[in-house]
């Protein structure tokens, strides 16, 4: 895909932010020490697949391309709570799929071609908490991710299809930063922005996801 940068758009994050402020007037427990299950959704958003220009020696130029750099993240993770202020956790992430499509010609004879690109990874992270007040608190955490990709590729022209697929794994290091809420002493809230730099292998992923997680009690 495309090599301009692209910024991730923040208001889902500012307004998820918003709402945990507004909340964190309220008086609640801290949330104890101990083991802790959780489950997050949110947005992913690739800066560079370069699937556009991996059409540039199949395709005649000229070709117009098209390519979808967001998609849904979702991340399972368990993890430990050491006191109020530090956390270690260890986590499955499923980036989603980005692709892109070609369209134009090979050899002068009408074609279209297209690529998808797979991620997923699992990580460890430690997390510290800065209190603001008892509950409501500000996040920030650094990682090692070791990500797995799968990209397909395909070209048609006159009825005639194909197509082939690489795997590829790699480590990469990820930080991220966010609020969090403790609504209970054993449920805590969490929104973040979370980037993972060269997660596949030439780009990096930025996810903004928001996270509920239970205490093991």
């Amino acid at each position: 895909m495309d090599d301009r940068a692209r910024s991730p758009r923040a208001a889902p994050f500012t307004v998820a932010a918003a709402l945990v402020f507004l909340v964190g007037g309220r008086t609640a427990t801290a949330a104890p020490a101990g083991w802790y299950v959780g489950a997050g959704v949110g947005e992913s958003r690739i800066y560079d697949t370069s699937a556009c220009s991996k059409v540039n020696g199949t395709m005649d130029s000229g070709y117009s391309c098209s390519e979808k750099t967001t998609d849904t993240a979702k991340r399972l993770f368990i993890g430990y709570r050491f006191r109020h202020h530090w956390s270690a956790e260890t986590s499955y992430i499923d980036f989603g799929q980005f692709s892109a499509a070609a369209i134009g010609t090979e050899s002068g004879v009408p074609a279209m071609a297209s690529v998808t690109l797979k991620a997923s990874g699992v990580g460890v992270n430690v997390d510290g908490f800065l209190p603001v007040t008892n509950a409501f608190g500000i996040v920030g955490g650094i990682g090692v991710l070791r990500w797995h990709t799968t990209e397909s590729s395909s070209v048609s022209a006159l009825g005639v299809s194909t197509s082939e697929a690489k795997s590829e794994t790699g480590v990469s290091v990820s930080f991220g930063a966010g609020v969090k809420y403790d609504f209970t002493p054993e449920v805590r809230g969490r929104a973040e922005l979370v980037r993972y730099p060269d997660t596949t292998g030439r780009s990096q992923i930025d996810v903004l996801l928001v996270s509920v997680a239970c205490h093991l009690g």
